[in-house]
């Protein structure tokens, strides 16, 4: 399956200027703070600020934590736990983990529903000691802009498969700090993006253009029918949901490209199709967490009509 994107033009919120940052430092940065651990087996606990605007009326959303030892430190770090505001216990789920030995960066991901400053407590992995550098990022927050909106969708979909030291590469879309954006990070962008509707199940309606669909008597088979090898396929669904499409191989495993559903639900894609009956995979993931997946058959006509050159 060959698929390409459509020329179709989401609706995006407007986002405010921002100055641009290090290009050592990701532009969704929250903060940067040192620390050290003194002794073997002690924890060491550094805050860094989590404002209103990237909460952005979320019920919670999750922080990046990266963890790097300091040059000449021998430290190999490890986050033990974190702490909201008030000093309630925040929930913290583990990323990649620097190995033994390996001047590498642990990383960490936090659950927050409140303004304030998050506290972290950080340690070392086999008795190590030494000073390190936290670093906290808002997974999603592809244009810096301190909240993650629809305008990050879009960001996101121009770097997707992106790899580290491709052009099209962003260090702020790669969420989980891998060296490559794919799957993953789209998912912790609809964890933080703010929803634009409330929650209902999560349903996907697809349809060729009208400029594309066959006219007059056709087969009766679900799907569209067409005279046209390249062809749009419109979709309809909740805003801000992901769509990713298949690899061309029918074998669900959705690594072509991804689109974004705009304010009002609406994606177009284009397909070409190759043989008399297509069918094009989609996997739908909306701002929620909720996940379906769609097959779209595309009976082009003209392939097995009689008398075709096409054949």
């Amino acid at each position: 399956m060959s698929l390409t994107k459509a020329q179709f033009r989401p609706l995006v919120e407007t986002c405010e200027p921002r100055v641009a940052m290090n290009a050592d430092v990701p532009s969704n940065t929250l903060g940067v703070v040192q620390g050290e651990v003194q002794a073997p087996q002690t924890t060491a606990e550094v805050s860094v600020p989590v404002s209103a605007r990237n909460i952005n009326r979320r019920h919670s959303i999750i922080i990046g934590e990266s963890v790097r030892p300091e040059e000449g430190s021998s430290l190999i770090p490890a986050v033990t736990h974190a702490r909201g505001a008030s000093g309630e216990p925040l929930a913290v789920r583990q990323g990649i983990q620097a190995g033994r030995n390996r001047h590498k960066p642990t990383h960490a991901y936090v659950r927050t529903g409140q303004a304030g400053t998050v506290t972290t407590g950080v340690t070392g992995r086999a008795g190590t000691t030494g000073g390190f550098q936290l670093r906290a990022t808002l997974p999603g927050d592809v244009d810096g802009d301190g909240q993650v909106t629809l305008s990050d969708q879009k960001a996101f979909l121009d770097t997707y498969l992106s790899r580290a030291r491709n052009a099209k590469y962003l260090p702020s879309a790669d969420a989980n700090q891998n060296g490559q954006v794919g799957h993953g990070d789209a998912k912790f962008l609809l964890r933080n993006i703010k929803p634009l509707t409330p929650k209902v199940p999560l349903s996907v309606f697809l349809t060729l253009a009208p400029e594309d669909a066959a006219k007059g008597p056709t087969p009766k088979t679900s799907g569209g029918k067409t005279h046209h090898q390249d062809v749009t396929i419109l979709g309809h669904t909740t805003p801000g949901t992901f769509i990713f499409t298949d690899s061309g191989l029918g074998d669900f495993s959705f690594r072509g490209e991804v689109i974004a559903a705009d304010a009002q639900g609406n994606f177009a894609i284009k397909v070409r199709n190759k043989e008399g009956l297509t069918n094009y995979n989609f996997l739908a993931i909306d701002p929620y967490g909720q996940q379906v997946t769609r097959v779209y058959p595309v009976y082009w006509l003209d392939f097995a009509a009689s008398g075709s050159k096409l054949k």
